[in-house]
């Protein structure tokens, strides 16, 4: 399958599963996450704990067996994005398709 093919395969495998959420248990579960910040004394004794790990919400891992148990939290991640720009997926993955080439050379 081709390169481009794969990419619109994804997009509209997410789409899919955006259009299926149920919006209510999703408002409830974005209600009871909080951040809080972590103060300095406490994050200066291990840095690295503090700092946000990598979250992948493109094709690259999606369907991923070791990943399965993240996609519901990437799910909420990328429907709270979406709904915040007000873009549509495609719009992301075309930015994103337009500079792969110079991201994967960096």
């Amino acid at each position: 399958m081709a390169a481009g093919a794969r990419r619109r395969a994804w997009v509209v495998d997410v789409e899919k599963t955006l259009v299926d959420a149920d919006a209510s248990v999703e408002v409830s579960r974005w209600q009871r996450h909080s951040i809080y910040r972590v103060p300095a004394c406490i994050k200066d004794l291990k840095p690295k704990a503090y700092k946000p790990q990598v979250l992948s919400l493109g094709p690259f891992h999606h369907g991923d067996p070791e990943l399965v148990s993240m996609e519901e939290r990437k799910c909420r991640a990328l429907r709270h994005l979406l709904r915040r720009s007000k873009k549509p997926l495609e719009e992301f993955a075309t930015a994103v398709e337009e500079v792969a080439d110079e991201l994967a050379s960096a």
